[in-house]
């Protein structure tokens, strides 16, 4: 028998295509899974259960993310790299038709060149130092003993007795 779905809806209406299709429309233009939701009439564990359920939506779901954050970069390019026109104003009165100047974004010109550029991102390394991890033990066991001295000169741990690995 198959597994049935809860709809999450107050009435019982199903969570069917048509209605995955509206939510789907929706993320694609708002990015947000809880404001799709609302606006399709089921709820957001309704929508989580179905993503998880039904690959085929799922798939749909992050399409229509990947659109959204498509749409988030053209913005970003708009305004960090064309520039957005505004009117200027002097003394609160704005200086005629043709005052405009063009306006640009250099903190969004930034992060858009950490995007596309791996130079300017920031570098940070994350060290581990828990030696007591119980991950990738397996592993180890299968150095060589001189691998292993050289991976304790590394981790500037003691040599121990011959006998333990």
């Amino acid at each position: 028998m198959a597994e049935r779905l809860d709809t999450g809806d107050p009435d019982g209406k199903p969570f069917t295509f048509d209605r995955k299709l509206e939510f789907c429309e929706h993320l694609a233009k708002h990015g947000r899974k809880n404001e799709a939701a609302i606006k399709v009439g089921v709820s957001r564990r309704t929508v989580n259960e179905h993503i998880r359920k039904d690959a085929i939506f799922a798939a749909n779901v992050e399409n229509a993310m990947e659109c959204f954050r498509e749409l988030l970069l053209a913005e970003l390019h708009r305004r960090a790299v064309s520039g957005v026109v505004m009117p200027v104003y002097y003394k609160g009165v704005r200086v005629d038709q043709d005052g405009e100047m063009r306006q640009f974004s250099d903190r969004l010109l930034e992060l858009y060149i950490k995007r596309h550029c791996p130079e300017f991102r920031d570098h940070s390394v994350v060290t581990n130092t828990n030696l007591n991890m119980d991950a990738g033990l397996a592993d180890l066991e299968k150095l060589t003993p001189e691998q292993r001295e050289a991976l304790r000169k590394l981790l500037d741990v003691p040599a121990q007795d011959p006998e333990v690995p």
